[in-house]
């Protein structure tokens, strides 16, 4: 089964490349994420990240997540994973459309953004002081909750009650 756009929880596996690209000889990273678990199991996804100024915090970022604890990008020039291949992450995989050396039109999965698993937004959480604020905002809707306890069946639910 070919791999399709979206999220899915990965391992690196396999060879490194620490490259240049031929059109402005930017740094790169490339290696392959295996699917585990689900019905994609098993299937590669290619992930390529530049060191550019804008880029290069995350990219090291992606490889730390991945298990890379490690302070020099030279030992990557061996081809070997070096502990890339430490934890599971979550990929998002997008699709790319591109044409070919033919001119055909071709697309091919890729990973767009390596994430830990199980991230939560830690740098959102409210201040207790704001915590307490929004909740004196919702306690109207609180009690207004309790008190109606809305219990529908499905025999007291038309289609004409449901708002979408």
């Amino acid at each position: 089964m070919a791999i399709a756009a979206g999220k899915y929880t990965a391992r690196a596996v396999g060879e490194v490349v620490l490259g240049k690209s031929k059109t402005k000889d930017t740094p790169f990273i490339e290696f392959y994420f295996e699917v585990r678990g689900g019905e994609c199991s098993g299937e590669r996804v290619r992930w390529t990240s530049y060191f550019t100024e804008k880029t290069s915090e995350r990219t090291i970022q992606s490889m730390q997540l991945c298990g890379w604890d490690g302070d020099d990008l030279a030992v990557f020039s061996d081809g070997k994973l070096h502990g890339l291949n430490k934890k599971d992450v979550s990929i998002v995989v997008e699709l790319e459309s591109y044409k070919n050396e033919k001119g055909e039109d071709r697309t091919t999965p890729k990973v767009a953004w390596v994430n830990r698993i199980g991230f939560l937004n830690t740098e959102a959480r409210m201040t207790e002081d704001a915590a307490s604020s929004f909740a004196a905002k919702m306690n109207d809707l609180i009690h207004l909750a309790k008190v109606r306890k809305p219990q529908a069946t499905a025999e007291s639910v038309s289609d004409d009650d449901i708002p979408f």
